[in-house]
């Protein structure tokens, strides 16, 4: 990977709980290291009720729980 800018990395975003902590993330984000990546960006899901509303809420099936997303960060 060219280092044109000071960080180097790509993102991920996660569509279902334990996306993250799962083995083809594993092995991908070891996949994006060994190019020379210095960071990835986790995105996790989060939700409203309506297009409209001011609330949003995890959605325990589609959310990514705390667990998983620290399994993603080692």
């Amino acid at each position: 990977m060219a280092r044109i800018f000071d960080v180097q990395g790509f993102g991920a975003l996660s569509e279902w709980n334990g996306q993250f902590s799962s083995l083809s993330a594993i092995q991908a984000f070891q996949t994006i290291a060994s190019l020379g990546s210095n960071s990835v960006e986790l995105t996790a899901r989060i939700w409203t009720q309506t297009g409209t509303s001011n609330t949003v809420f995890a959605d325990p099936a589609k959310t990514e729980s705390d667990a998983s997303l620290l399994a993603g960060f080692k």
